[in-house]
């Protein structure tokens, strides 16, 4: 990996730049590359995190580039609720569909004497 103090600022930036994509993707509910482009936002994830945990300069380097990281909090905290609500809206028409399937079965010729 390269030097901290050379490589945070253009991570964060790649960090923010998927994150943004992610969002944009999930919007539009064009799910082809999403996979790819949150493989590549883990991947990044855990290098800086990697980074921060063996290297003391590495921790104070991020701290320099706050307004960053936060802004990057921010986007991945926008896109965990959107996923949420989604999940929620799918949730929700699967109980729907289970709720009538069922209530269908009640008027079968067997329920009916």
């Amino acid at each position: 990996m390269a030097k901290c103090s050379n490589s945070y600022p253009e991570q964060l930036q790649q960090l923010e730049n998927l994150l943004e994509q992610e969002f944009s993707m999930l919007s539009a509910r064009s799910f082809e590359n999403l996979s790819e482009v949150q493989n590549s936002k883990t991947e990044l994830l855990l290098a800086l995190q990697k980074a921060s945990e063996t290297d003391i300069s590495c921790t104070e380097e991020l701290m320099k580039h706050k307004e960053l990281v936060e802004k990057c909090r921010s986007l991945q905290l926008k896109n965990q609720i959107l996923v949420d609500k989604k999940l929620q809206a799918v949730q929700g028409v699967l109980d729907h569909l289970v709720y009538h399937g069922r209530q269908t079965t009640e008027h079968t010729y067997e329920n009916l004497g």
